[in-house]
């Protein structure tokens, strides 16, 4: 957990347009993610319709992100499909 807590500080220190994070499961810890980024999901389950869902959010996420890249602003998420559960 030590170097885990390391490398967030790391990895937040690279400029990258959106970090999501995604927990799946009941046994997920979203708090760990959480110290990662700013945006982590929930997926209840993790069966291959919920995963295709994900992903294909993700790819309209780095969409938007490609949009935003160079103004200085932060990335706007799209809303998420039922399936996925956005951790406040």
């Amino acid at each position: 957990i030590q170097l885990y807590r390391e490398k967030t500080a790391e990895i937040r220190a690279f400029d990258f347009g959106a970090v999501v994070g995604c927990a799946a499961g009941h046994m997920a810890n979203d708090a760990m993610l959480k110290e990662l980024t700013d945006n982590v999901v929930h997926l209840d389950s993790a069966d291959s319709q919920t995963l295709k869902t994900f992903f294909k959010w993700v790819s309209e996420t780095i969409e938007q992100g490609n949009k935003s890249q160079g103004t200085g602003e932060a990335p706007k998420l799209p809303p998420p499909p039922g399936e996925i559960t956005v951790v406040i």
